[in-house]
């Protein structure tokens, strides 16, 4: 707020003071923004939305990147984002301007780990496969232990956000074979002792 006077002097006549006042409008706004990271890396799904507050309208926008030089908007929200950081100035009604910089970023790469806990022993028999998995979101679905067979095994894991990665491990059979189970058990001892003698 301005308060005072004009002195207005000439023509042969007294000074006179005029007073005066006046009320200095900031027409910049507030800014508060949404920033949506990319859910899966290599993905191009992140997003910034802009809500303003006060300013005086209408308001004019202008979106850079330094990381894409050839990136440029004129909207108020973007998206469809890759990783990197997004510049806008924001100009108000009265040529006021407030600049803001925001960064979208990625999760690491989901990876999938896959350990036998040993060769298979037998022809068709199983072995113990633990699973694990590294980047992406936690928590993941689709590790733990797991029964393996001869051949290929398949494993995919899932983060928080939905996004998959799959890795496999072959096994080989194993070559033991297992012993036939006696029909049966005769002599006569066994006849008259029992088996084992019991």
């Amino acid at each position: 707020v301005y308060n005072g006077t004009f002195i207005i002097s000439g023509g042969g006549v007294s000074a006179i003071n005029i007073p005066v006042s006046g009320v200095a409008i900031n027409s910049i706004p507030q800014i508060s923004a949404i920033v949506s990271n990319v859910t899966c890396n290599g993905k191009k799904n992140g997003f910034i939305n802009l809500t303003l507050t006060g300013g005086n309208a209408p308001f004019t926008y202008s979106w850079t990147s330094a990381d894409f030089n050839t990136f440029k908007s004129s909207s108020e929200d973007i998206a469809d984002l890759k990783p990197a950081s997004y510049s806008v100035d924001i100009v108000a009604k009265a040529g006021c301007k407030i600049s803001n910089t925001y960064t979208i970023a990625e999760p690491a790469i989901l990876e999938v780990a896959i350990a036998k806990d040993s060769d298979i022993l037998c022809k068709w028999g199983t072995t113990t496969i633990t699973v694990t998995a590294s980047g992406g979101v936690l928590p993941y679905t689709g590790v733990g232990v797991f029964t393996g067979n001869a051949g290929t095994n398949n494993f995919t894991v899932t983060d928080s956000n939905g996004c998959t990665a799959t890795n496999k491990i072959v096994l080989t059979n194993g070559t033991a074979v297992v012993p036939s189970k006696p029909l049966e058990i005769f002599s006569p001892v066994a006849d008259e002792a029992g088996v084992c003698g019991g």
